[in-house]
């Protein structure tokens, strides 16, 4: 019986301290059969040399040079040539246990999975630790993954970097080029196509938050817009497939756009993102009824503070 292969793809840009760990760990797996492709998104430093001298040491490794375009554009071109059985994605600053593809293989393999999610260690820049994981290993349905996927505190989340998926669910979905909050548009559908899916709570993936990641950066235009972006297909979704989480989803949006949305004041774009969350309030305004108290509180807040910014700003902003 042949082993199933297993493409593991790694998006690459300036992150040359961090990427000889990050390889290491996945060629160092105990499981083997393993296709790594490492895409060199135009990384200016020693990303593109570092990814041959590898690729010179160790044949299951394919390396893509390319133009910037993006950790979406990258994903998408390791997608585009992936071979394998599976489809697993690992951040170039991040990395694996030794055992990781091995339990995620076996779990897919005997329970028939088709997405097999899995703990992980977040690493903050502080030093600081926290573990993310489910209480017990076992399949869980599709609707309770997708609420799943709307809250924070889940290990079920819209990350694509600590799962394990069958290929075919890629079949006519890829990853929006020039946006950030790339997965939450993604996994959704990955989700729904998915037959079974399965939560082992080891901890298998190590996340790095770098005071300069995509993670860790403050918002400004550019990501407001792309968020509004990301959570419009996601909500369309729910609101035809999930109704009763539709309205869950929509408050958190809102919530994650306000919290950026404070930062933009001095943005030359500052009009036209209000405009565009504008848009998105008149949209949804009518599901109001059905929030919680906190979340209505929210909606509120969203009300008023552009007009009372202004009402400040007019009366003490002023030398």
């Amino acid at each position: 019986m042949i082993a199933p292969l297993i493409s593991i793809i790694v998006p690459i840009y300036q992150v040359e301290l961090y990427l000889e760990k990050c390889i290491d760990s996945i060629i160092n797996q105990t499981y083997k059969n393993l296709e790594i492709i490492l895409i060199d998104d135009g990384s200016p430093d020693r990303c593109g040399a570092i990814c041959d001298e590898y690729a010179g040491k160790d044949s299951r490794i394919r390396v893509i040079h390319q133009k910037n375009g993006g950790l979406s554009a990258a994903r998408n071109a390791g997608l585009d040539i992936a071979k394998g059985d599976y489809i697993q994605f690992v951040d170039s600053d991040d990395w694996i246990e030794p055992e990781a593809c091995e339990t995620v293989l076996t779990i897919a393999e005997e329970q028939h999975a088709d997405i097999v999610c899995f703990g992980f260690c977040w690493l903050l820049p502080t030093g600081e630790t926290t573990l993310v994981s489910v209480n017990s290993s076992s399949e869980i349905e599709e609707a309770a993954v997708i609420k799943q996927l709307i809250c924070k505190k889940s290990v079920i989340r819209n990350f694509a970097w600590n799962k394990l998926f069958v290929r075919k669910l890629f079949d006519g979905v890829r990853f929006p080029v020039g946006r950030t909050y790339e997965d939450i548009c993604v996994t959704y559908q990955l989700v729904h196509k998915a037959d079974k899916i399965y939560a082992t709570k080891a901890i298998l993936y190590h996340y790095v938050t770098r005071e300069n990641s995509i993670t860790s950066k403050r918002f400004n235009a550019k990501t407001i817009k792309d968020l509004i972006a990301a959570y419009k297909q996601p909500i369309e979704f729910l609101q035809s497939e999930y109704p009763e989480y539709a309205d869950m989803q929509i408050a958190h949006a809102l919530r994650e756009m306000l919290n950026g949305w404070a930062l933009l004041e001095n943005d030359p774009d500052y009009p036209r993102i209000m405009g565009d969350l504008k848009e998105f309030k008149r949209k949804h305004h009518s599901k109001m009824h059905t929030l919680t108290k906190y979340n209505k509180t929210i909606w509120l807040y969203y009300y008023c503070r552009p007009l009372a910014y202004l009402m400040i700003k007019y009366r003490y902003g002023k030398k």
